[in-house]
């Protein structure tokens, strides 16, 4: 391991427990939990609620995510509870219809999975009553919170920057589904959501709403410089992407060339590029252009050790743009992760073959990674990110950073990244990288743009004595701890 010296902004360090998310209401309503004798899944289950009422551009009880779980006792479960294509669903159902179909409206959305899937982290693990874990989001839908000037930025969906954002019909929702989650499913909460979406011409009704349920699974695994990794399967092909990148990266050398040396690049993007084009092979299609997911990330430790990472998503910025009306949440437009129109591209430029063509109860394809990595079987560093494709890329770089070049928490998030998914044949930096290395870059062979990302890393990494807690300088997210 080599160490490196970085005097910019450090962790947030605790003794005992650490929450990192995008947003500081939702941190603070986590830690509250933990103080409040909670553990790590009662704090995310407030967590994802808090999320809903003050990050609604990228998560809500309108979408989906998927969870990856440790407890005390050294079990580790993924939950995935993506959204679900509604049994009306077929093949063609965008085809011959405006493009804008399978991302804008009521017609976008597949069935929700946010609810069931919080409600399944509880039934897992949680310690708290369940409704006491929804006041939090309650209260804040309620009385309102102020909007940040990184999120005010929806026109008619959300206020302007600085207004307080009251959220009555929300909150009334919320009251709802604290008395009881199954509402949402099976109760006066489904049928005014089915009603709804009958007027406005969606095809989610109430058989796709009782029969939608959560995948359990065992995640996937491999090992990294005697680490055990630890990431998503499920509908997600992020977390077998990091792992294959992992393991050429292991044995290359790539380490002794010095972080952010044209050679170090090269070496990462060449395992970015075949681990892609594998992906393209056994998943019918190839990446056509650099897209990102409105997505977050959030990360939880609690006293006992207890470990959660979980990533929500309405798919686009906003959804599909439909906002229930009289329940106040905001729709996904996960359909058109599927191979909406077979043999052209979706919104993030993957086209894709009849593997995801559109078929009823079928899980969209995903490439969200979070991810717990363990050392000596205990939680080492845990972290994901939103970006679309860029994901595990992003993951694969944090880590590294970390175990092969010395760096803390923050510095492993905040320095410069790198993307490639090999088709286009081009190779992205942020901004940061020096002309030198990227003229080095060039002679390799590599078309390098530069650009900024989307990217919203949420990391804890487990010390000796501390945890540190870290969240991404390129959004506003906050890390607190107890």
């Amino acid at each position: 391991m080599q160490l490196s010296l970085y005097w910019g902004p450090q962790p947030y360090r605790a003794k005992r427990a650490m929450v990192v998310t995008a947003e500081a209401n939702a941190t603070e309503a986590g830690v509250q939990v933990l103080r409040d004798g909670g553990n790590a899944v009662d704090a995310a289950v407030a967590i994802g609620f808090v999320l809903s009422v003050t990050h609604p551009a990228m998560c809500g009880l309108g979408g989906g995510g998927q969870a990856l779980v440790r407890s005390v006792d050294g079990a580790i479960s993924f939950f995935d509870f993506r959204e679900q294509a509604p049994l009306r669903a077929h093949r063609d159902l965008f085809v011959g219809k405006p493009v804008t179909a399978s991302t804008k409206g009521w017609l976008a959305a597949a069935v929700p999975g946010h609810v069931a899937g919080f409600e399944a982290l509880h039934a897992w693990h949680g310690r708290r009553r369940w409704d006491s874990l929804l006041q939090p989001a309650i209260r804040l839908a309620a009385e309102g919170h102020n909007v940040s000037y990184q999120r005010g930025e929806s026109g008619e969906v959300f206020p302007a920057p600085g207004e307080r954002f009251v959220q009555q019909d929300l909150a009334h929702t919320l009251r709802r589904l604290a008395a009881g989650p199954s509402d949402f499913y099976h109760g006066e909460l489904a049928r005014q959501f089915c009603a709804a979406m009958e007027r406005g011409g969606g095809i989610i009704g109430p058989q796709d709403l009782a029969r939608y349920s959560v995948d359990v699974l065992a995640p996937h695994r491999g090992r990294y410089r005697g680490l055990e990794v630890v990431t998503a399967s499920g509908s997600s092909a992020g977390g077998i992407c990091l792992l294959q990148m992992l393991g050429m990266l292991e044995s290359s050398g790539f380490e002794q060339h010095g972080w952010g040396s044209a050679g170090a690049i090269h070496e990462m993007a060449t395992a970015m590029r075949r681990a892609f084009a594998d992906r393209a092979q056994h998943e019918p299609g190839h990446m056509r252009s650099l897209a990102y997911g409105s997505t977050t990330h959030f990360a939880v430790v609690d006293t006992e050790g207890n470990t959660a990472a979980v990533t929500v998503t309405l798919n686009g910025q906003f959804g599909s743009g439909v906002v229930v009306p009289g329940l106040g949440f905001l729709l996904n437009n996960n359909m058109d992760n599927f191979a909406t129109r077979p043999n052209e591209p979706n919104r993030y430029g993957l086209i894709q073959g009849e593997a995801h063509a559109i078929q009823p109860g079928k899980r969209p394809p995903s490439s969200m990674t979070p991810t717990i990595v363990l050392r000596d079987g205990k939680p080492f560093l845990v972290l994901g990110t939103p970006g679309g494709p860029t994901i595990p890329n992003s993951i694969l770089q944090v880590l590294t950073n970390v175990v092969d070049f010395g760096m803390n928490s923050m510095h492993a998030i905040t320095v410069p990244r790198i993307h490639h998914q090999w088709v286009p044949n081009e190779l992205y930096l942020e901004p940061g990288f020096s002309p030198d290395t990227i003229a080095l870059l060039e002679q390799k062979g590599h078309r390098v743009v530069v650009r900024g990302s989307n990217n919203d890393m949420m990391a804890i990494l487990c010390e000796e004595n501390w945890l540190q807690g870290a969240a991404d300088p390129r959004r506003e997210g906050k890390a607190l701890g107890l």
